[in-house]
């Protein structure tokens, strides 16, 4: 009766942890594809951002950057669009690097104001500036030079020597003295004996004055001293109403350079031409460049994103539940 009673319990028993295993296993395929769903979004996600990222740069256009003045010896300011954003930039002049901390803004601009390397080498130099993505964008800019030419040397001229003289005493002009030669009888011959007896006064002249004819030039003269060293020009960048200047400051208005030829506070170098004269004029503007390929499509907007991935979790989660409860 045992042995019976065993054997009819025995199925059910095992029918029972058939069914069971079953529940597990099926609740562990159930949790691993809900993993799986979770991860899918987070490296959708991760690859939607990176997408953005990267048309965010291709966005921001071609480089370009522009020099102000583009031309002198002291400093130049540079101006720049279509870098990446909130990027780094680096400016090189000849192709060597300038130490210098620079950043474009959330425009994918900059602007940035550099001394000139080489102010004694005029002529043309490269300046280039170049991104993180190594984007870049040239320009030219001109040293001028600042070094006067040298003047011609002067002629040096030396006069003859004049014959020697006839004392006044030597009425026979034989270089002796004579004793008939001693007029004032005083027994020395000398020059007390070359004035004479006052005339009588003469009969009055004729005024009317006879101009002689001009007489040719005469010989140059030796050089004249060394003068005294000049002024150094001091480069102030661009003009500042609130700012005082001296003589021989050169600063940067409208684009062109304008030099300080007498002390002044809040006049304009276009307006005051007793305050400042002309130094460099600004050239004129280039030809329109060619148009640019048409754009590629716009990146996925940050909200919508957001909001689909938001949907995506609650989505996942919500088979989860149904799938545990189940």
């Amino acid at each position: 009766m045992i042995a019976l009673k065993l054997t009819k319990g025995l199925p059910c028993r095992v029918s029972q942890i058939s069914h069971s295993v079953r529940k597990e296993a099926i609740f562990v395929k159930r949790i691993s594809s809900a993993i799986l769903i979770v991860v899918t979004v987070f490296l959708l996600a991760m690859s939607l951002l990176g997408i953005m990222a990267t048309t965010v740069h291709a966005q921001a256009g071609a480089p370009f950057i522009k020099l102000s003045p583009n031309s002198g010896f002291s400093a130049v300011t540079i101006s720049g669009t279509g870098f990446s954003v909130w990027g780094g930039i680096t400016i090189y002049w000849n192709g060597a690097p300038i130490p210098a901390i620079i950043n474009t803004d959330g425009d994918s601009s900059f602007t940035a104001i550099i001394s000139v390397p080489d102010q004694t080498s005029p002529g043309a130099h490269i300046i280039t500036a170049v991104d993180e993505y190594k984007d870049e964008a040239r320009a030219t800019f001109r040293v001028i030079d600042m070094t006067g030419d040298t003047g011609p040397p002067g002629i040096p001229v030396t006069g003859l020597s004049g014959e020697d003289g006839v004392n006044c005493w030597d009425l026979n002009a034989n270089g002796t003295a004579d004793k008939a030669e001693d007029v004032n009888g005083d027994g020395n011959v000398d020059i007390m004996d070359c004035r004479g007896p006052q005339g009588e006064q003469g009969l009055p002249g004729d005024s009317t004055v006879i101009e002689g004819a001009e007489g040719p030039p005469g010989p140059a003269g030796p050089p004249g001293e060394p003068g005294e060293d000049g002024l150094s020009i001091v480069w102030k960048g661009e003009w500042d109403e609130d700012e005082e200047y001296a003589v021989y400051n050169a600063v940067s208005y409208g684009g062109s350079t304008y030099i300080a030829i007498d002390e002044s506070a809040e006049a304009n170098p276009a307006e005051s031409a007793d305050k400042w004269d002309l130094m460099v004029l600004m050239g004129e503007a280039g030809e329109p460049g060619e148009q640019g390929e048409a754009g590629g499509g716009g990146s996925v907007g940050t909200t919508g994103f957001f909001l689909g991935l938001v949907a995506l979790i609650l989505i996942a989660g919500s088979m989860i539940k149904k799938w545990t409860i189940g």
